[in-house]
């Protein structure tokens, strides 16, 4: 992951996210997203648009990273790949229900 400026970010054993929402001051952004674990799909994704992350760098320190917009949304999807989650865990109701259905319907076809 690399920041503005070109500057990389190394974290190993990335031991959380936490997600800071304050309802009323803009806290969440929306962006129509895509991920590689769910070719072909893509929906509307709403995450809290700050995220800090700690870990520790490649020489064994501790370090935590405060992420705003695009940066806080690359730490949230990179945890949620650690969780074991994809995007479509993220989604409720109508669309997330069709792409549900669609992935089912490949399966049983024989194209996924």
């Amino acid at each position: 992951m690399r920041r503005a400026g070109g500057s990389s970010i190394t974290l190993w054993k990335a031991l959380s996210a936490r997600r800071n929402v304050r309802a009323g001051i803009g806290a969440t952004d929306h962006l129509s997203f895509r991920d590689a674990g769910i070719p072909g799909f893509n929906a509307t994704v709403v995450r809290p648009a700050k995220a800090t992350v700690s870990g520790f760098d490649r020489h064994g320190q501790p370090q935590t990273i405060e992420g705003t917009t695009l940066l806080a949304r690359a730490f949230q999807h990179e945890m949620d790949h650690l969780d074991g989650k994809v995007f479509v865990d993220r989604l409720r109701g109508i669309k997330r229900d069709l792409i549900v259905r669609r992935i089912q319907k490949m399966k049983r076809a024989g194209k996924w």
